[in-house]
């Protein structure tokens, strides 16, 4: 075994032997908690559309979350009072959601001495959490706001016919300049001929069926526009579809650099050219090179390392944070010192790579100056 095996070994046989009761504890907390944030992922995961649901489910799966060690009265299913909610506040606090194996490992030891330091880490592991989702989830977004009107199952109420006027708003650039899209909102929110829908029914089918009335253009082409945007975190089907452009050994890779390069191979592919066709040399070996490409290449690495560099500090500092420095230094410079050494063995195959390649051009060099005396 390597010793980053054994050292993870031994954790194993330290964690499951002499510290099972914390191990049952911490993962009835993920077992009782997990599922809530899961809940939301599934729901978007499907093919169908959604993203009438989004600004519902994401207030949902935030309330529900809270409440785990927030007092009932004070999540309002309004989104500002819960953005600016400050969840450091300890008077906010309920008896903290632990599992159930948890409760009873508790119950049956209420001494127990790491009891304290197992609620103290719970309660701080609830509050990062919860100002994460405080702030990567758009709970004030008046887009999403606005799209939740779509929902045929609010047609007829005021407050759904303000927000379809907004969306028309955000999307004008789909509305024609001649129409008069709040006439056709305001007969769309009383039209009796329209069929009734139900909680459950396809979103997609029954403003199909609107359409194809042919009362509401305006409308219809909003409309089109909302139930088209992307709302699904469907990486790993991005992957799949992508399977030709991008390789199997991306699955590791950084959202934003899959974004970039699935953007780029996508405009290639459709414009039927490759990489290689793009950027090619009439003389392969005595062509001028594209300067700029070469740079390019350069900062994009500088900047590629410093983003290293910058998530191996931060996480650096959220072990520290959270009192897993020392468990996690030792594995972490048998990684360094791995990742130097692959370094060094990328460095001196490449050094040999440039070294065969001036031989090669002194070579043929050689060959034309002696074909020129002849």
């Amino acid at each position: 075994m390597t010793e980053s095996g054994k050292m993870r070994k031994s954790r194993v046989v330290k964690k499951i032997w002499f510290e099972s009761q914390g191990v049952e504890m911490h993962l009835s907390v993920y077992l009782g908690v997990l599922p809530i944030l899961k809940e939301y992922v599934m729901v978007f995961q499907g093919s169908q559309t959604l993203v009438h649901k989004l600004h519902d489910k994401q207030l949902e799966v935030f309330v529900n979350f809270l409440a785990c060690f927030i007092k009932p009265e004070y999540l309002k299913m309004l989104p500002k009072p819960l953005v600016e909610l400050d969840l450091t506040n300890q008077t906010l606090y309920s008896e903290i959601y632990i599992g159930k194996v948890a409760e009873n490992l508790v119950a049956a030891n209420p001494k127990h001495p790491t009891n304290k330091d197992f609620l103290q880490k719970v309660a701080k592991a609830y509050v990062a959490c919860g100002k994460c989702m405080q702030t990567k989830l758009p709970l004030r977004s008046l887009t999403l706001q606005a799209l939740s009107s779509i929902d045929p199952i609010v047609r007829g109420h005021s407050e759904a016919g303000a927000q379809l006027k907004k969306l028309a708003g955000i999307m004008k650039h789909l509305v024609p300049q001649e129409s008069d899209i709040t006439s056709e909102i305001i007969r769309y929110t009383i039209d009796p001929t329209l069929a009734q829908y139900k909680e459950g029914d396809n979103m997609v089918m029954w403003w199909a069926n609107v359409m194809s009335t042919g009362k509401y253009p305006a409308l219809s082409r909003v409309i089109r526009g909302a139930v088209s945007i992307f709302h699904g975190p469907m990486v790993v089907s991005s992957f799949s579809l992508m399977g030709d452009i991008i390789d199997p050994k991306s699955s590791n890779m950084n959202i934003s650099t899959f974004n970039a390069i699935q953007t780029t191979k996508y405009a290639m592919k459709s414009r039927g050219m490759t990489a290689t066709t793009m950027f090619q040399r009439a003389d392969v070996k005595f062509g001028p090179v594209d300067k700029r490409l070469c740079q390019n290449m350069r900062s994009a690495g500088r900047r590629d390392e410093a983003q290293r560099e910058e998530r191996l500090l931060e996480r650096g500092r959220k072990q520290v944070e959270y009192g897993y420095q020392k468990t996690c230094a030792s594995a972490q410079e048998s990684k360094r010192t791995a990742q130097e050494e692959d370094k060094r063995a990328r460095l001196r195959h490449a050094a040999k790579q440039r070294n065969a390649a001036r031989r090669k051009v002194l070579e043929t060099l050689q060959v034309k100056a002696k074909r020129s005396r002849q």
